[in-house]
């Protein structure tokens, strides 16, 4: 039962950064940047602390913390309460609720929810997103409009 929880190489307080996953699964059913910075969150409050070398002196390949930020920037918000009621409902709130969402704001390569009207109109847009909903294993690519059903939805139609 018990998951073998990975732990990078750049973490300092091992048994800290154990509690915060925990503390982060419990609030996020699912993977997501939300969670990761949640878990980011506590580690630190908790006083844990990360280092730039391994154990041998070498340095310890990070992402950029820009990317987080960045992606913060971009106002992450639910598809469909926008394109129905123009609400700005966050991405990534604490409930374990199923939401496809869509950056407002271009920081990075991200298509934004305008792109996305513009380019499919609302009707399409909120279709893929039912599908999303209805399968949040699978993979929207807002860039072709389709949406690739995970093995599991595929499973579930037979």
């Amino acid at each position: 039962m018990s998951e073998k929880i990975k732990i990078p190489k750049n973490i300092v307080n091992k048994d800290l950064y154990i509690e915060a996953r925990k503390k982060a699964d419990e609030s996020y059913k699912r993977h997501s940047a939300y969670k990761s910075m949640y878990q980011s969150k506590v580690y630190k409050e908790l006083g844990g602390t990360y280092r730039n070398v391994d154990d041998a002196g070498k340095p310890i390949k990070t992402k950029p913390v820009k990317r987080t930020k960045d992606w913060n920037d971009e106002q992450w918000v639910q598809i469909k309460p926008f394109i129905k009621k123009k609400e700005k409902i966050p991405c990534g709130e604490q409930n374990k609720v199923a939401k496809a969402c869509r950056p407002l704001k271009k920081s990075n390569d991200s298509i934004t929810m305008d792109e996305i009207i513009k380019k499919w109109g609302k009707t399409k847009v909120l279709e893929l997103t039912d599908k999303k909903l209805k399968d949040m294993d699978g993979q929207l690519d807002w860039k072709k409009g389709i949406f690739r059903p995970s093995k599991k939805g595929k499973k579930d139609k037979k």
